[in-house]
């Protein structure tokens, strides 16, 4: 940590002092933001209040402590110590500069673990499934009581003692749910994002291995809030008759996986793609695929057909963008075709049918109509879970997608 660096700090925050008051009538300043905490009252003017922000975002980035600390808890370090200074008659750039490098000091070195339960919706299983950093398991009444007790052991109340109320929220929450555990170093707002994140990439890899084993099933998981959760229900009514409950969808099916189901995870490569989310050095080939999952799994939550076909499109250019002044829908679909097939015919039909995608694509992008069927949709959806299956087998063959175009390359001419 560099003292200089948190003198340079402390100097910006008595500058940013300078412009507070505690009260401001004069219409001509410049807009102004009321704040009261720490004790004190004042105002500071927009542009200001805008350099306090920015000054705890620097606070973290030279504290390099940017995988434990959040921006908000930054922010409440900042702002403690800037009504220091504004309660100072004479600030002191050294008293402030110790004051900074004590918080960046205390970001630097924190080490406290904390567990993350997060709640999963639509997702069952027959035994615990670890993906990455994360664990899922199914709570019953008996895991559930082993996890409530766990956090009273670690905030020092025993259940007999501890706040009824609190332990009704808990079980509520715990109790015959499927929950999304990971450990994390980190504060504890912090702590949430980072779990929150790993968890939604291992839920991306499990709709990827969901678009083999149920296909055309209207099958729906992720974190509780999802809107992507949110059933669609209507009541269609006409002289002939009344329908009710009516989902264009049809009924929303949970996604279960069985020891069998665990297998097929391994055999399709999803439990491969979990194990690069471990990888300190991810390859730039390996990121790319981890991207397009990323975008399979945005289009298969998406409502609309439309943002679905376009999600799908943008799997493909994870893997494909060319350099800048190559076409790009040519060399995706070539270098889907390539991929794909290993027949003349057959590569030149799926050319043919990803340059189709890519115009459809184009015109929704650029507001024209193109309507999408759900047969375009299923179609892309194929082409793109097996480009992403057939690459898995090559993630010991490239680094880089500079190396993957080489090798399609030398496949045309081959």
């Amino acid at each position: 940590m560099s003292h200089q660096a948190a003198k340079a700090l402390a100097r910006k925050m008595i500058e940013i002092a300078s412009h507070a008051t505690k009260e401001s009538n004069d219409e001509s300043q410049s807009p102004t933001s009321f704040n009261m905490h720490d004790d004190i009252t004042y105002a500071l003017p927009s542009e200001q209040q805008k350099a306090i922000r920015e000054l705890s975002q620097q606070l973290i980035k030279t504290s390099k402590a940017t995988k434990k600390i959040s921006e908000k808890y930054a922010f409440k370090t900042t702002r403690k110590i800037f009504a220091g200074v504004i309660s100072a008659d004479t600030p002191s750039v050294d008293d402030t500069s110790v004051e900074i490098a004590d918080a960046m000091k205390a970001m630097e070195q924190y080490e406290v673990e904390q567990t993350v339960y997060l709640r999963v919706r639509g997702l069952r299983l027959a035994q615990p499934l670890r993906l990455g950093n994360v664990e899922f398991v199914m709570c019953s009444a008996e895991v559930a009581d082993k996890h409530i007790a766990d956090i009273y052991e670690k905030i020092g109340l025993s259940l007999d003692n501890g706040d009824q109320r609190l332990s009704d929220r808990f079980a509520e929450y715990f109790s015959y749910n499927c929950l999304a555990i990971t450990k994390v170093v980190a504060e504890p707002l912090k702590a949430f994002e980072r779990a929150h994140d790993e968890t939604r990439r291992s839920l991306e890899i499990l709709r990827f291995a969901c678009v083999h084993t149920n296909f055309g099933r209207n099958v729906k998981f992720g974190l509780d809030g999802d809107q992507s959760l949110v059933e669609s229900i209507a009541f269609v009514s006409s002289q002939e008759a009344a329908t009710g409950d009516f989902n264009p969808e049809g009924m929303s099916l949970p996604y279960f996986i069985d020891t069998p189901g665990v297998a097929s995870l391994d055999r399709i490569g999803a439990l491969k793609l979990a194990g690069f989310l471990l990888e300190p050095n991810l390859s730039q080939f390996k990121e790319s695929l981890l991207r397009a999952v990323h975008w399979l799994s945005s289009a298969i939550t998406q409502s609309e057909k439309e943002n679905k076909y376009l999600h799908l499109v943008i799997a493909l250019e994870a893997l494909f963008t060319p350099p800048k002044g190559e076409p790009i829908s040519n060399t995706i679909a070539e270098s889907t075709a390539l991929v794909m097939n290993k027949t003349l015919s057959g590569r030149l039909q799926i050319k043919a049918l990803v340059k189709k995608c890519y115009d459809t694509r184009s015109t929704i992008a650029h507001g024209g109509k193109s309507p999408v069927t759900d047969m375009d949709l299923g179609e892309l959806t194929i082409i793109v879970w097996n480009v992403i299956r057939a690459l898995l087998d090559k993630t010991d063959d490239f680094e880089n997608q500079k190396e993957l175009r080489s090798h399609l390359e030398n496949l045309k001419f081959s």
